[in-house]
């Protein structure tokens, strides 16, 4: 997105200047989103690291309870190892959730960077078919199936609310049905 070429939209009449804006504001809001996601994961790798730590030396310390004889001081200390083992799995799931965060934010920057590369393009931008590509490679992009069918209800025509209502039903769905979301 960075490079311009002869097909670029800068070199435009004074017109055209609400598109180039818009591809402007779109490059700051990449730049934004690829700052913001690089920060992000310099602080989740180092909890996640903590987190490892935290679970050896919890295995480590209930390998040692194991040694102990039998009484009420070590099934104290089990059951406080045991609490410490929920709660560093219970982190792990959160976790999970950050890094479905992190796959849609992802998303999101390629997509934006995908469109900015699009109306920069003065060959591509009034190109029906340039724009049907750019949606297929935006919805093939998606990993996580509730995410495509948020995408189709949008493109066809939904607004944010019924995207949205639609998305929360087939969540609840899946849920109900006992659907785990791999992503």
């Amino acid at each position: 997105m960075g490079e311009t070429d002869d097909n670029d939209l800068s070199s435009l009449n004074a017109d055209w200047c609400q598109v180039r804006r818009t591809v402007v504001m779109l490059q700051a809001a990449v730049t934004h989103i690829q700052l913001t996601m690089t920060e992000s994961d310099e602080s989740i790798n180092d909890l996640a690291s903590s987190f490892t730590l935290l679970a050896n030396k919890t295995n480590a310390i209930k390998g040692l309870i194991e040694k102990l004889p039998d009484g009420p001081q070590k099934d104290e200390l089990a059951a406080e190892v045991a609490g410490l083992n929920d709660n560093v799995h219970g982190n792990v799931i959160a976790f999970q959730f950050y890094d479905k965060l992190n796959q849609r934010i992802e998303h999101i920057r390629n997509g934006l960077d995908m469109l900015a590369e699009l109306l920069n393009n003065k060959n591509r931008i009034f190109s029906q078919q340039e724009w049907m590509v750019l949606q297929n490679q935006i919805k093939d992009d998606f990993h996580i199936d509730d995410d495509k069918v948020l995408f189709d209800a949008i493109i066809n025509g939904a607004s944010r609310e019924e995207a949205l209502r639609l998305y929360h039903e087939r969540k609840q769905q899946g849920n109900s049905a006992g659907d785990i979301d791999l992503f």
